[in-house]
């Protein structure tokens, strides 16, 4: 299927990737539009999703023009799985998106080297210091350090890596920056020759955003470091948990070091 008609689809509500990539599978949208119901229902996953797409796909288009409008005055752009520039990682990972909203430096998509931080939003100024630390040193090592943009741990790393180097921010969409009171940071690693990466154009639901961004760091890293101590229900545990049954290997900081933990068997 043509990339214009795949994206359209993405706009339809009801639509997630899992519909998006059985209609990988489609040829040519015509096709689609010559089927009875009862044929579309093994691509679409519901009655009112086939409808919608009978009685206003037009529609749909045009927002996805004006979308890729707005993305055209930022410098952005999208990076579909079937974009030779899709990040090989993510190919490798159990889960993938169709579509990577990407804006500034794409060349560190593929980054040889690569590292994530992960860390609490109610850091210690000890874990602060840490993962700024960590990330410059990364960074001055030629590794592209990739955190999540939120508050605390994030924050620091992300300004850490654009002492020395270059950094990778994962959204859990692309507009608007989430937090907003990031956004500064946001600003300083397009400056400093960064990439952000999100994988949702909006938020629709930000707790399941925000795992799903999770995975995309873990997947796109070489290794995960946590330089702060956190929760065992709080989203760098689920990062943490992630990475080990990625076999990803993950170095918590202790006692003054890095530790690193044991893959899950």
């Amino acid at each position: 299927m043509r990339f214009d008609d795949l994206l359209t689809f993405s706009f339809i509500d009801g639509i997630g990737e899992k519909t998006l990539k059985k209609l990988r599978g489609v040829t040519d949208i015509n096709d689609l539009f010559m089927m009875d119901d009862k044929e579309l229902a093994e691509y679409l996953p519901s009655k009112k999703v086939i409808s919608t797409f009978r009685s206003s796909f037009c529609d749909y288009i045009e927002k996805m023009h004006h979308f890729r409008e707005k993305l055209a005055a930022d410098g952005a752009l999208i990076v579909s799985i079937d974009n030779s520039a899709y990040p090989e990682r993510l190919l490798s990972a159990d889960s993938f998106p169709v579509f990577l909203y990407c804006r500034g430096n794409l060349e560190l998509i593929n980054y040889e080297k690569t590292a994530a931080i992960s860390g609490p939003r109610q850091a210690s100024r000890d874990g602060l210091e840490t993962s700024f630390n960590t990330a410059k040193a990364l960074a001055a090592k030629n590794a592209a350090v990739i955190s999540g943009l939120a508050i605390g741990i994030d924050a620091a790393a992300h300004k850490g890596a654009c002492r020395e180097g270059k950094t990778i921010a994962v959204l859990p969409c692309y507009s608007p920056v989430y937090p907003s009171q990031n956004q500064y940071i946001y600003d300083l690693i397009l400056k400093n020759n960064g990439l952000i990466i999100a994988e949702y154009r909006e938020p629709t639901n930000i707790k399941f955003q925000l795992l799903s961004r999770d995975r995309i760091i873990v997947n796109l890293s070489d290794r995960v470091y946590v330089p702060d101590s956190y929760a065992s229900d709080s989203g760098t545990s689920y990062t943490v948990d992630y990475a080990r049954s990625r076999k990803k290997p993950v170095y918590v900081y202790c006692n003054g070091k890095y530790v690193k933990l044991r893959e899950e068997p």
